[in-house]
C-alpha cells in the first residue's frame, strides 16, 4: 500500500507544479478574447461611419474550399470590371483607426451586376497578399448614398506560422435589404496597388 500512496503523491506533486506553470499561459489566452472591448471596439467603428455619412454593413467573409467555385462564378456573374485608383478612398481612409491590412491587389473577381433588393448579394474574388505571414481576419462594408467601398482586412500571423499560398480566395455576402430598388451603386474594392470598380443595379 505504501507503493500506491507513494505513486499517488508523486502524481499530485507532478500535476500541481505543470497546474502552476501553464496557469499564466492559459491566462494570457484568455485575456486575448475580450467580447466586452471587441464589442466596444465595434461601436465605435460604426460611429465614426454614421459621423461621415456612412453606413457599415454587417456582411459576412468566409473562404471557399472549393478553388474552381471562382471560374464558375465568373461564368454567371457579369459585372463589368474596371481599374480604380491605389488605396482606401481618402473620405473613408480618414475614419478608420487603425488603419487595415488590405491585399496588394485584386486578381479575379466575379460579382453581378444585377441585384434583387430583398436578397442577399455574394461577390467571390481573389486576394494577392504582400507576404505569407498574412490570414483573413473580416471585410467591411461602407455605404453612402450610391457608393460601396469594401475593405479586406488582413491579421498577422503569429510566430513562424505561415500561410501555403499569397492568393486567397474570399467569399462576401451582404445581407438582402441593404440596397434600395431602382438605384445603381458604384462598388470599390480597395487594394493597395491597384484597387477594382463596377457598378450594379438594384431592381
Amino acid at each position: 500500500m505504501k507503493w500506491v500512496a507513494l505513486a499517488t503523491v508523486i502524481c499530485l506533486a507532478a500535476y500541481t507544479i505543470f497546474t502552476l506553470a501553464t496557469l499564466e499561459n492559459r491566462k494570457t489566452a484568455k485575456q486575448t478574447h475580450e467580447p466586452w472591448a471587441e464589442a466596444q471596439a465595434r461601436a465605435a467603428k460604426v460611429r465614426r461611419a454614421e459621423t461621415a455619412g456612412y453606413k457599415l454593413i454587417a456582411a459576412t467573409t468566409e473562404r471557399p474550399s472549393d478553388p474552381a467555385i471562382m471560374d464558375e462564378a465568373i461564368s454567371k456573374f457579369r459585372a463589368s470590371i474596371t481599374p480604380a485608383p491605389a488605396g482606401i478612398p481618402a473620405e473613408v481612409g480618414s475614419i478608420l483607426s487603425p488603419q487595415p491590412k488590405i491585399p496588394d491587389s485584386i486578381n479575379k473577381i466575379a460579382a453581378p451586376a444585377t441585384v434583387a433588393p430583398k436578397e442577399p448579394c455574394q461577390i467571390l474574388y481573389t486576394c494577392q497578399l504582400p507576404d505569407d505571414q498574412k490570414l483573413l481576419a473580416d471585410t467591411s462594408v461602407y455605404i453612402k448614398d450610391n457608393d460601396i467601398v469594401i475593405i479586406t482586412n488582413f491579421d498577422n500571423l503569429d510566430g513562424d506560422l505561415r500561410v501555403r499560398t499569397r492568393e486567397t480566395t474570399v467569399l462576401l455576402t451582404i445581407p438582402g435589404g441593404t440596397f434600395s430598388a431602382g438605384r445603381t451603386y458604384t462598388i470599390t474594392l480597395a487594394a493597395r496597388d491597384e484597387s477594382r470598380r463596377w457598378t450594379m443595379l438594384a431592381n
